[in-house]
C-alpha cells in the first residue's frame, strides 16, 4: 500500500480469527510461521492487528 494513507480503527484480533489471519501471511511468508513458533516457546503470542478504514 506504498503511498496509500487514511485513518484507522485497529482491533487486536483473538481465536480463530486471529488464527485465520496469520495463517493467511505465514502462507506468503515462511518467517511468520518460524517467528510464531520461536514466541511460543518464549510464553508469548504475536498479535494480529486488523485497521477498518473509517
Amino acid at each position: 500500500m506504498a503511498g496509500d494513507s487514511y485513518r484507522a480503527r485497529a482491533e487486536i484480533t483473538e481465536g480463530d480469527d486471529r488464527k485465520s489471519l496469520f495463517d493467511a501471511q505465514a502462507a506468503c511468508w515462511a518467517q511468520f510461521a518460524e517467528y510464531e513458533q520461536s514466541a511460543g516457546e518464549a510464553g508469548r503470542t504475536i498479535p494480529v492487528i486488523r485497521l477498518h478504514r473509517l
